[in-house]
């Protein structure tokens, strides 16, 4: 039982390795991500439910560890449901196409200007 505990733990560790990568919707939005992610993260949050569990120490603490494995689920899929219903789109980590720009090149310097094309000719410096 125990094996089959370690299991399943190990499954849902690895699960929330994977990467979602987010994409705006078509039409635009008013909010950023930054800003949406937070909204949709609030009202993930405020629909927890609450658990009880009575009995032996063991029954309590393996109601326990379910409650929060289930409440971990639901507020990922109610996370992602509030995203999809803003219109982003989820795209998987490998298909995502960088979002961000590179950075701009430094400036230049100005090119100094030639001395004879100006009409001022180059001092004459005598070294001694």
């Amino acid at each position: 039982m125990k094996r089959v505990i370690c299991i399943i733990v190990t499954g849902f560790a690895l699960s929330a390795c994977a990467t979602t990568y987010w994409e705006p919707p078509v039409n635009g939005t008013e909010l950023s991500f930054d800003q949406q992610s937070a909204k949709c993260r609030i009202y993930s949050r405020a629909n927890a439910r609450g658990y009880i569990a009575i009995g032996s120490s063991g029954y309590v603490a393996g109601a326990a560890l379910g409650h929060a494995i289930g409440e971990a689920i639901r507020s990922a899929a109610d996370f992602k449901d509030c995203m999809l219903a803003s219109g982003w789109r989820a795209v998987p980590g490998n298909q995502a196409k960088p979002t961000v720009q590179p950075p701009a090149p430094p400036p230049q310097p100005a090119p100094s200007p030639n001395p004879e094309a100006t009409g001022n000719p180059t001092p004459l410096v005598s070294a001694r």
